[in-house]
C-alpha cells in the first residue's frame, strides 16, 4: 500500500560505495517528490534493495539506479535500464 520495493545486482567493483535510486512520475525524468525517503534521488548506501513508501497508489512511477564512488565530489555510473511499478493497495 503506498509503497514499492526495488532490488538490483551489487557492481562487482572496489571502488563502488554505493546507489543512487532515482524516481519519477515520466519516463526517464527523475524529478520525483514525495516519498517517505525523500525526493530524487534517494542514497540506498551499499544495500542493494530499497522500499520507497509514501507513494501514490495506482500511480505509475519510473526508477532507475546508478552506482557511486567515494571520491569528492562522488563520480556516478551511467544510469540504470529503467523500471516502472504501480503501488497498490493490499486487500486482506
Amino acid at each position: 500500500n503506498g509503497k514499492v520495493t526495488l532490488t538490483w545486482r551489487r557492481v562487482n567493483d572496489l571502488n563502488v560505495k554505493g546507489y543512487m535510486v532515482y524516481y519519477g512520475s515520466s519516463p526517464h525524468t527523475y524529478l520525483g517528490t514525495g516519498a517517505a525517503q525523500g525526493d530524487s534521488p534517494i542514497d540506498a548506501g551499499s544495500a542493494t534493495t530499497l522500499s520507497i513508501g509514501g507513494l501514490e497508489n495506482g500511480s505509475l512511477y519510473y526508477f532507475s539506479v546508478v552506482a557511486y564512488d567515494a571520491s569528492d565530489p562522488r563520480q556516478q555510473s551511467e544510469f540504470s535500464p529503467e523500471v516502472s511499478a504501480r503501488p497498490s493497495r493490499i486487500y486482506k
